[in-house]
């Protein structure tokens, strides 16, 4: 299937019933073996698969974004469950809330949010190993939370600071 902007589509997930909580939400994690879990796993061998196509190493540092014109579309669950797959393969993944207006990510994870993003962007004495949680259930998923929400998270995304977080995170 070619949608109209003729990128491929990697995969489809199913929607979730609007009665689950976050945490119910995590399914890659709760119910792996579920249909909707193996559909996150089909998404991540997707995007590995067309990684090797235009990579010669597989072996390399990986960024993913997920996003979408419209709020509340589950950019922040489908990038949590597709996280938990990187995961359980034993990559280390860093997932990263950088919706610095509306986050959720610390509510799906039951983590606090106090020092996050925000925090190391706006506050260079920070360190990194303050912000980021580990996920304890799985020594290869930590998490880097939105943190609080500053007065232009434009701004502050688009900063050199930015860029010099994601180049650490690449060489870690």
């Amino acid at each position: 299937v070619m949608p109209l902007l003729n990128v491929p589509l990697l995969g489809a997930i199913a929607p979730f019933g609007t009665k689950r909580s976050y945490k119910n939400k995590l399914i890659t994690w709760l119910q792996p073996r579920s249909t909707i879990a193996e559909a996150y796993r089909a998404l991540r061998v997707n995007i590995l698969f067309r990684e090797t196509q235009h990579e010669e190493s597989v072996e390399h540092t990986r960024f993913l974004a997920v996003t979408s014109s419209n709020p509340s579309e589950g950019k922040s669950i489908t990038t949590a469950n597709l996280a938990v797959t990187f995961a359980i393969t034993g990559m280390r993944v860093l997932l990263i809330d950088a919706d610095l207006r509306r986050p959720s990510l610390h509510k799906q994870l039951d983590l606090s949010n106090t020092v996050g993003l925000s925090t190391l962007l706006s506050d260079k004495d920070t360190s990194i190993d303050r912000a980021i949680q580990p996920l304890v259930a799985n020594g290869n998923l930590d998490v880097l939370t939105a943190g609080l929400t500053p007065l232009d998270p434009a701004q502050l995304l688009s900063s050199r600071r930015m860029a010099e977080l994601m180049a650490e995170f690449e060489a870690d």
